[in-house]
């Protein structure tokens, strides 16, 4: 994946198709979707089109590709935030609470055969650490 290397947040956040797309939102859209409310529970709550975010780690990043592909079978991935420069996990939002369960839900499980992600609640995507 081409990752930017000067380290800021901004160069850190891929939208849609990988590895990144030219599609922006405006500051206002950003801000909203940067700070999702953290659930405490296990159980999806809220509307079912309410959009959230989990976190993914235990990854190296030559497999960002490959934990994305296996996390786009939950659902539609809105928006990623890698972690700073070769740090081992990354935010993802998904479309709707449903679907980031169904992330939730793979935790410990085996990708390929070789790769074991854990993947919880987001605490804060736009947090430079987790």
């Amino acid at each position: 994946m081409n990752r930017l290397d000067t380290g800021s947040k901004e160069d850190n956040v891929h939208k849609g198709n990988y590895p990144s797309s030219d599609m922006k939102l405006s500051e206002e859209q950003d801000r909203e979707v940067a700070r999702p409310e953290i659930r405490n529970n296990a159980f999806p709550v809220g509307k079912l089109d309410d959009q959230e975010w989990v976190t993914v780690y235990r990854f190296s990043p030559i497999d960002t590709n490959l934990v994305l592909r296996e996390f786009e079978k939950c659902g539609v991935i809105l928006k990623y935030i890698m972690g700073p420069r070769d740090a081992n996990w990354m935010h993802i939002l998904y479309h709707n609470c449903v679907d980031a369960q169904k992330a939730l839900d793979k935790n410990g499980m085996q990708i390929n055969g070789v790769l074991m992600n854990g993947v919880k609640p987001v605490d804060n995507p736009m947090s430079g650490t987790e």
